[in-house]
């Protein structure tokens, strides 16, 4: 990994209705734990999202695009 992108970086997004909530996780371990964290992150984002309970403030994404997350 480099300083911008550690390894355990990983992006999580969900789009409900035109609602968009990302995230960026940074998650530690060997490459299958990361795998199964991000998934656990992904539902979690998706939870959330349906749920319409809180999401976290706004990141950058990689292609310049502020969004939800």
């Amino acid at each position: 990994g480099t300083a911008e992108k550690p390894v355990g970086t990983v992006w999580v997004a969900v789009d409900v209705n035109g609602a968009i909530t990302a995230r960026r996780p940074v998650m530690v371990g060997d490459r299958d734990e990361i795998r199964q964290r991000a998934a656990q992150a992904a539902l979690e984002t998706i939870r959330r999202a349906l749920s319409g309970g809180p999401t976290p403030a706004t990141v950058e994404a990689p292609d310049g695009i502020a969004l939800p997350r």
